[in-house]
Order: structure tokens, then C-alpha cells, then sequence
């Protein structure tokens, strides 16, 4: 070997070394230093903004607060990204969150579909999935990288059908749902519990997203006589519903699912319409006690109190920096402390999870009058 070459090489050996300790050296700042990724996916655009917003607000509450601590001498930073109310568009969101960002965890999600389209990817990649306000049943199943923190609509159906049939006395009572996974999950547990009970379904009669003319189905609903009439879908819809049932002067008591109770919702239809209406709804009490630090940070944000999809995601990235601390960002120890959380005291109430990621949280019943959402004891009291 000549002694060029021997410099040569010494060079590039050297040059090696200290390309290696530069890339070490900048690993363990990046380790200790560098801002924990989080990806938030929701719709900040298109029909389901005001969900997509509300995951946010409780999530950036959550952030701020954690932040001022930090997660082991690092700050989380969100990457946001707009599902544009668009499952498809959600799905993008999620391969560019974890193979451009790297992120460890994705929170948010408005509608159930998208959680369902998205889990297979987060399960084979080991990315946490943690969606604060899906509620399809067949989420149960999506996966073991797949959390939620709101209980299943198959559950609210089952457990309004209790109410109507134990409590309300009802023996007959019509369907209007949205045709997804999200309305037809509130159907089916609904149909399934009432019968069981003993109960008749006297109509079921599904429409699509966006639907605004629902005279006809009203009518026909109308014509088999029900006692009652179970809402299962979105405020803007079931709101349509309210005024033409209104204007076809049917008689028959409204139920609805949790969707009902949004702050728009009176932007829409006026008090007195809607009051009376029954709906079933997280174990969420913006007026608890328990939670008024909370509530004066969120109104102080943001304007307005909060409800319980803003709590929800609040507490989803509390539970997530709890793991965080532990773990860093190894996604397989971060899901093995999620799935060991038993009675945590979030502000949208006690919350342990089940061997599949789903929540164990109570359901509470409220209604409407004179343009507010208060719990139904009230007005059985009154």
C-alpha cells in the first residue's frame, strides 16, 4: 500500500469517527431536547368543523398545561392536520403524519369512519390511534394500538332503550338514523335492548349525511303511531328533524343520541322548540365542582363553557403525557399504560379502559328546555 494511500485512509477514518460521534451527539439532543410530535387529525373544515374544533380546543388546553412542565425536559408540539370532514383525506393525513413526522401517537378523528379506515395502518405501523369522540361499535375491534375515551353508541342505544321502555313506559317507538357507522350503531343497540325488553319498533328509516328534507320520513314514521321517535345522528340533521316534526304537528316524544348537544345547535332551531327532547350523554357535568378549574381555564381560552368532546380529547392528552413520562415515545410501553389506567379522574368523568381499548365511563340522561341542556332529573323533578 502506498503511503498516499495510507493518508488517505487515515483521513477518511477520521473524518468517519467524527461523523459518527457528530451523529451521536445529535441523536442524544434530539432525544432530550427536541419537542415530542404529536399528530392531531380532524376536520377543521367541511360539515363536521364544529367536532373536528372541539377536539381541538380540549387538546390545545391540555398541551399548554402540560408544557408548562414539560415531559422530561421536552415540550409536545402538535402537527395538525385537516381531515376536511373527508375519511379519505383522513387516511392521508395519517400516512403523512407517521412516515414524514414520525409521530408516536395521532389523536382526534370526527367521525367513526374515519377511525375504522385509519386503524389497520396505525396497527401494523404500532402508532397510538386515540380518538376522543368515535363511538362506532365496531371499533371495540379495530385493533390493539386503537383507544378511545367515549363509550360505544351500540351502549347509549342500549341504554335509552331502557329508559324508554322501564322508565318512560313506551312499548312502541320509531327510528330516524343517519346511515354510518356512528347512527346505525345507536340503531342497532337500541332495536336489540327494546326488544329484548318486550318493546316494538313500529318504523326504522335511515337517511344520508347532509340530508335536510325529512317530511317524508316523518310522515310514513308517523303513520305507525310510535310513543316515541329515537334521534340517532348529527345536531345539524336532527335539529331539520325538530322543526318538521314541529311543523307535521306530530305529537310523539323525541329521544335523541349525544350528537344533539352542541353549543351551534340553537343557531338552528329556537326555544321553546326542542324542549322536552330526552337525549342520553357522557357522564359530563360542565357545572361539576369537581371540574370548575377546568372550566375557568377552558371559558377564559375560548369564550364559552366546554362540553363533553372538548373534555374528552382534554384528557386523552393528559392520559397520553402520563405514558409519555414513563415510556418517551415507545409506542408498545405508551399502549401498556393506557391499557392499565383504572378510575382516572378526568374532567370528562372516571375513566378506565377494557382489553380492547374501549372505555368504561357511565351514561347520564339530559334534556332540553328553554334553549338549555340540562340533566333529565331535573325535569322530572320539576
Amino acid at each position: 500500500m502506498t503511503i498516499t494511500r495510507k493518508i488517505i485512509l487515515g483521513i477518511s477514518f477520521i473524518t468517519l469517527v467524527f461523523t459518527l460521534s457528530a451523529c451521536s451527539f445529535n441523536s442524544a439532543k434530539i432525544s432530550s431536547n427536541e419537542p415530542i410530535k404529536i399528530g392531531y387529525i380532524g376536520a377543521l373544515t367541511g360539515k363536521s368543523a364544529y367536532i373536528g374544533i372541539y377536539i381541538k380546543n380540549g387538546l390545545d388546553l391540555a398541551v399548554e398545561e402540560i408544557n408548562q412542565e414539560g415531559i422530561n425536559g421536552r415540550k409536545i408540539k402538535i402537527i395538525y392536520e385537516d381531515s376536511k370532514s373527508e375519511t379519505n383525506e383522513a387516511v392521508k393525513a395519517v400516512n403523512k403524519l407517521i412516515e414524514i413526522d414520525q409521530v408516536p401517537v395521532i389523536i382526534g378523528f370526527d367521525s367513526s369512519s374515519s377511525v375504522l379506515a385509519a386503524a389497520p395502518i396505525v396497527e401494523q405501523q404500532k402508532v397510538i390511534l386515540f380518538a376522543p369522540i368515535a363511538s362506532a361499535v365496531e371499533i371495540t375491534k379495530s385493533g390493539d394500538y386503537v383507544f378511545r375515551n367515549r363509550e360505544s353508541s351500540f351502549l347509549h342505544g342500549e341504554k335509552m332503550a331502557e329508559l324508554a321502555f322501564n322508565k318512560l313506559n313506551y312499548k312502541s317507538v320509531a327510528i330516524l338514523a343517519v346511515n354510518s357507522e356512528n347512527g346505525l350503531g345507536y340503531q342497532a343497540g337500541f332495536v336489540k335492548k327494546f326488544e329484548e325488553l318486550g318493546g316494538t319498533i313500529s318504523k326504522i328509516d335511515n337517511y344520508v349525511k347532509g340530508e335536510k328534507d325529512f317530511r317524508t320520513s316523518l310522515t310514513k314514521i308517523n303513520g305507525t303511531n310510535p310513543q316515541a321517535i329515537y334521534l340517532a345522528g348529527y345536531a345539524a340533521e336532527m335539529a331539520e328533524i325538530i322543526k318538521q316534526a314541529k311543523e307535521l304537528d306530530i305529537n310523539a316524544q323525541l329521544l335523541a343520541s349525544a350528537g344533539i348537544e352542541t353549543k351551534d345547535l340553537f343557531t338552528i332551531i329556537k326555544p321553546p322548540l326542542g324542549n322536552g327532547l330526552i337525549y342520553s350523554y357522557p357522564a359530563f357535568n360542565p357545572n361539576d365542582s369537581a371540574i370548575a378549574d377546568y372550566q375557568k381555564k377552558f371559558e377564559a381560552k375560548y369564550g364559552f363553557k366546554s362540553e363533553a368532546f372538548a373534555a374528552n380529547s382534554y384528557d386523552a392528552m393528559q392520559i397520553i403525557a402520563q405514558a409519555l413520562k414513563i415510556c418517551g415515545t415507545k409506542t408498545s410501553c405508551i399502549k401498556d399504560e393506557i391499557y392499565k389506567i383504572k378510575d382516572y379522574p378526568g374532567v370528562g368523568g372516571l375513566t378506565t379502559f377494557d382489553e380492547n381499548g374501549d372505555v368504561i365511563k357511565p351514561i347520564i340522561f339530559k334534556t332540553i328546555k328553554n334553549g338549555e341542556f340540562l340533566p333529565y332529573e331535573n325535569k322530572l323533578n320539576n
